[in-house]
């Protein structure tokens, strides 16, 4: 999928985001998409093809997978901010990552710490 131009939405900024949080209105947004299905509970299928981005809300509370279903290797890149003290949270399973400039911790969701990974 390549997206080509620009397009100003006379509205204010918080009504194009919340507009393009809702995934019809965001579907029609994307030429070339080839699936996005809505599979039920929040959760959505989208066929990403060679060339194509996808980006997640941080701290939006739902977690996000990839799945390589062709028969060759995928390269994901992740961009992000490395920021000293960030809180990364597992939604589909118990558990979180506190960071700090001195270390990582894993956690479950009542705060108890998993056993140190061994060697």
């Amino acid at each position: 999928m390549k997206v080509d131009g620009s397009y100003t939405m006379d509205a204010p900024r918080e009504q194009v985001f919340e507009t393009l949080q809702r995934p019809e209105a965001l579907r029609s947004c994307l030429p070339g998409v080839e699936k996005f299905d809505e599979l039920g509970g929040g959760r959505y299928e989208v066929v990403l093809k060679a060339g194509d981005a996808a980006g997640w809300k941080a701290n939006a509370g739902n977690g996000h997978c990839l799945i390589n279903r062709s028969s060759r290797d995928v390269v994901y890149i992740e961009v992000g901010t490395r920021i000293t003290n960030e809180t990364v949270v597992y939604s589909d399973i118990d558990m979180r990552l506190e960071r700090d400039k001195t270390d990582g911790r894993y956690l479950k969701k009542t705060g108890e710490p998993y056993p140190p990974r061994k060697a």
